[in-house]
């Protein structure tokens, strides 16, 4: 994911709870958030067309993460929203956390981060 908003967190780790019942408060994904910001694993930004925080994982995490994974598809950190494909990564995003809540997909790797030979 090249962003995540607190919505977009809550509704991809925290929705469903360990005993499977639905979570009714986003208040554990903005706490987290607010723990990786503060550690810099993340940087919060806002896009130019609305006001809602958007958090991007940051060099840290990147090289953090590369360490400590044997994941083989990990996206480098973008320093800030691309406003040209905003819209587009945002619609991706949404669909994304639909799919994968239905369970219709597992381990979505985007089409940015995946060498092509």
């Amino acid at each position: 994911m090249k962003f995540a908003s607190i919505e977009d967190a809550f509704e991809k780790f925290i929705a469903v709870n360990l005993n499977k019942s639905p979570s009714v408060s986003s208040a554990w994904a903005k706490k987290r958030l607010s723990q990786l910001e503060k550690a810099n694993f993340s940087k919060g930004v806002k896009s130019f067309s609305e006001a809602t925080k958007y958090n991007l994982a940051t060099k840290k995490c990147y090289t953090t993460l590369s360490r400590i994974t044997s994941e083989e598809f990990i996206s480098k950190p973008f320093l800030c929203l691309d406003q040209r494909t905003f819209f587009h990564d945002r619609a991706v995003l949404k669909i994304r956390n639909a799919l994968e809540k239905k369970g219709w997909i597992a381990k979505w790797h985007s089409e940015g981060i995946i060498p092509f030979f």
